[in-house]
């Protein structure tokens, strides 16, 4: 489905409200989950998902493009811009961790994270109500979070360790057995879309340190999956400090996965100071198979 494109006025500082707008409408799985909510959302009340509905009457200011001439072309000429006022408002009713004043600058990608979060709660609320309440599933991610894929901590480590109730022993690599930490989770139609699965692996003695020297997309992603010097780290069988490293990677990918790029750095007195340094990205990005465990 091609739909219309259409300008988001911003007002004030909202335009790290827009550009987050902007790409979800324009996200071929959020906007067809969001044209089949209406009915299913008439079941409720109309306060019981303010987010949800907001983002719905978003959607229908977006409509379908027309087909064009004997070739079947479409019309992709832009419709008229216009102001959101309906999700202005319904972020600041809704009880959020950010700040929405008229004139304050947040950070976009942290709005992200409370949008999906919020649809996440939101219809899981209502599938609850529709249909009972819906047992958590084990051995598997949290709910969406700001880089876009859920985060299933598991440890990784070369010496047996004392494991709380919670823990298991899995099988890895070279016969190696690992101890496993999951989190429950509930699934949800928003997380079908943006949700997914990372693996932290902490190794004890050996650490290598990770590139700074990073260009593009392409290899922040290989970046990502290096292992970094993990310092102060105690043995829970020795109590006594050992050399450990870490290393994350993508356990399971999701349809749509989004990528958060740390265009920051702290200095040595605390403060953060933004990067300017040119990133460049390609139209198709692969993940190699040192990234995600289900790449094929």
């Amino acid at each position: 489905m091609f739909i219309q494109p259409r300008g988001l006025i911003n007002v004030a500082n909202n335009c790290y409200i827009n550009s987050i707008l902007q790409v979800l409408v324009a996200c071929p799985p959020f906007y067809n989950l969001f044209q089949r909510l209406p009915l299913a959302l008439k079941r409720r009340g109309p306060t019981s998902t303010p987010m949800l509905n907001a983002i719905l009457e978003l959607c229908k200011q977006f409509e379908e493009l027309p087909f064009v001439g004997k070739k079947g072309s479409r019309d992709v000429r832009p419709g008229e811009s216009f102001e959101p006022v309906g999700v202005y408002q319904m972020l600041r009713n809704v009880n959020t961790t950010l700040s929405i004043k008229q004139g304050k600058q947040e950070d976009a990608e942290e709005f992200l994270s409370c949008l999906l979060n919020g649809f996440h709660d939101e219809m899981i609320a209502a599938i609850e109500a529709a249909y009972g309440s819906s047992k958590p599933e084990a051995n598997g991610p949290q709910p969406p979070t700001p880089n876009g894929v859920a985060t299933d901590h598991k440890g990784e480590a070369e010496e047996e360790e004392d494991g709380d109730d919670d823990e298991w022993e899995q099988v890895g690599p070279k016969k190696k057995a690992t101890i496993t930490r999951v989190a429950d989770f509930t699934k949800s139609p928003i997380y079908n879309i943006f949700g997914g699965q990372m693996r932290s692996a902490l190794h004890q003695h050996g650490a290598r340190e990770s590139s700074p020297k990073i260009t593009s997309v392409k290899e922040a992603l290989e970046n990502f999956g290096t292992k970094e010097a993990v310092h102060g780290f105690m043995s829970n069988k020795t109590k006594t400090e050992v050399e450990a490293s870490k290393r994350t990677t993508l356990e399971e990918l999701p349809p749509v996965l989004i990528l958060h790029l740390k265009q920051f750095v702290y200095d040595k007195t605390g403060g953060s100071q933004k990067l300017t340094k040119k990133m460049d990205y390609e139209m198709d990005l692969e993940i190699g198979k040192g990234n995600a465990k289900d790449v094929t």
